[in-house]
């Protein structure tokens, strides 16, 4: 229970700080293409752009890390949650404890996987039938949405990789204003899925077995 609690408290604390990360980066851009408007249009030099681009660089080192921690940190709670709901259910579930661990990191197994899984710790754990359909219906907006971040994001990567002019460079900075407010409502429907489900969690450690 307090390894649980560990990492439920650390992922839920790296999911604040990746919204408000995102904010951060929402208002960024949207200083970058009044910039490059700017430029686009000969009021201001093209050398503003320089330090914007440095600026951008740094910004995805550090986004980069807080996803990366962000991954870990929830995969260990989801691994530690799953195990658990196994030994309290006798349902059926899909999969040993062990593949939740990896379920967001392999190809393929990662576009069904941990939906599955997310269900079926919500069906174990869950003791009020009042908060059944709330929970699915969070776990589905949650995969969802994720869904689309991974098929929006990828597709800025293939269709930008080599950014021709500052007109392409503006289009890009406006996608990504789209993909940083998808996630960060990704972001804040994840912080009340887990929450609800360490209610449930909870409850049940304080219940007489």
């Amino acid at each position: 229970m307090k390894t649980r609690n560990i990492f439920f408290k650390t992922t839920i604390s790296i999911i604040f700080l990746l919204i408000g990360f995102r904010v951060f980066q929402l208002c960024f851009r949207a200083y970058v293409i009044v910039i490059l408007n700017s430029v686009i249009n000969g009021s201001q030099s093209s050398e503003q752009v320089k330090p914007i681009i440095d600026e951008l660089a740094n910004e995805q080192v550090f986004s980069n890390i807080l996803l990366a921690t962000w991954i870990v940190c929830f995969l260990i709670w989801f691994y530690i949650s799953y195990k658990r709901a196994q030994t309290y259910s006798r349902q059926h579930f899909s999969y040993k404890p062990i593949w939740a661990l990896f379920s967001l990191i392999i190809p393929v197994f990662n576009l069904f996987a941990p939906y599955k899984i997310m269900h079926e710790i919500w069906s174990a754990e869950n003791v009020d039938l009042s908060q059944e359909g709330t929970g699915k219906k969070l776990i589905n907006t949650w995969w969802f949405l994720g869904l689309i971040l991974v098929v929006f994001s990828r597709y800025l990567n293939d269709k930008f990789q080599d950014v021709d002019g500052l007109d392409e460079f503006m289009k890009l900075e406006c996608y990504y204003l789209i993909l940083y407010g998808l996630s960060i409502h990704y972001f804040y429907i994840l912080r009340k899925l887990l929450t609800m489900v360490n209610s449930q969690q909870m409850y049940r450690d304080k219940s007489p077995a």
